[in-house]
């Protein structure tokens, strides 16, 4: 049976009905016993499977971005919670009419395949492939790459969209592919050393300026009051305050859980435009540069 292709937030049709799907990093399959199972990123981590007419769900947690998509593919009606190894493990019941003096077949030995970001060898079933860079990764350089994500937000027409992405993979807030507006602007994403054990992200984009950049660190207060207009100009943003121009307000993680690295960005042609409308809506760039400080 072809796999169907689909968006992860209309996929439980295909759940429900037992077809084989191509998601964005979820995908079903029929396996050689008959049983229907459902994978998050990769055969490493099965998230429901339907086998001898029930419906199995895997009780463990891997990621944030998993636990989503456990969500917009469970299939209706009751589940048996179980293990990761379970859900495995699971097997429709077949008759096999077998010789009994015949010798049962030595289990094959798992291919092992080199990842794309480590270097590690690690077996073939346990390397989740990345739609974003076209790499396969092994199950810890994943984690890294999902745990702690730069955050691009577009604001444009009152409207926001959200993009996350690692070194190796970038997906929506729904757990989907990135967008071609992205894939338009994005250049690059590199970890800069500050010493043997602190650094931060930095990400080049094309055709973008940046406005104002830095860092914020810690929660706003009365005797901060450049920090709360940045707060203010992104709580604008987010309850759908137009701006003339489109903007893209970029988050970075660091060495320092407690420091985000933020810039404002906008397409080199704006970028006039959008100065002087911050400037004379009270949101003047040398406050946000400030906060950023």
């Amino acid at each position: 049976m072809k796999k169907i292709r689909v968006s992860n937030k209309d996929a439980r049709f295909a759940v429900n009905g037992q077809r084989e799907f191509k998601g964005s990093h979820t995908f079903a399959e029929i396996d050689e016993s008959g049983a229907y199972k459902v994978y998050s990123y990769g055969y490493h981590f099965p998230i429901y499977a339907f086998v001898n007419g029930k419906w199995y769900a895997n009780k463990d947690k891997y990621s944030v971005s998993t636990s989503k998509h456990q969500s917009q593919l469970r299939p209706e009606g009751n589940l048996i919670l179980v293990s990761t190894q379970e859900i495995k493990d699971l097997k429709n019941k077949k008759v096999k009419h077998l010789d009994q003096d015949a010798k049962p077949e030595k289990p094959a030995e798992p291919v092992k395949v080199k990842c794309d970001g480590c270097d590690e060898e690690v077996s073939e079933d346990d390397l989740q492939y990345c739609e974003w860079s076209g790499k396969r990764i092994c199950n810890g350089c994943a984690e890294v790459d999902r745990e702690r994500p730069s955050v691009l937000v577009k604001y444009e027409d009152g409207a926001k969209e959200v993009v996350k992405f690692g070194e190796y993979d970038a997906w929506t807030e729904d757990g989907d592919s990135a967008p071609d507006w992205f894939k338009d602007v994005y250049e690059a994403r590199t970890y800069v050393r500050s010493d043997a054990w602190r650094g931060h992200y930095e990400t080049k984009f094309k055709g973008l300026e940046t406005i104002v950049d830095g860092w914020v660190t810690g929660y706003p207060d009365d005797s901060q009051k450049p920090e709360k207009k940045a707060i203010e100009f992104h709580e604008y943003l987010n309850k759908g305050g137009k701006i003339p121009v489109t903007l893209y307000w970029l988050f970075e993680p660091t060495s320092n859980v407690f420091s985000t690295a933020s810039e404002i960005l906008c397409r080199t042609e704006d970028k006039e435009e959008l100065i002087a409308w911050l400037n004379s809506n009270g949101f003047t760039v040398e406050d946000l540069q400030s906060a950023f400080n």
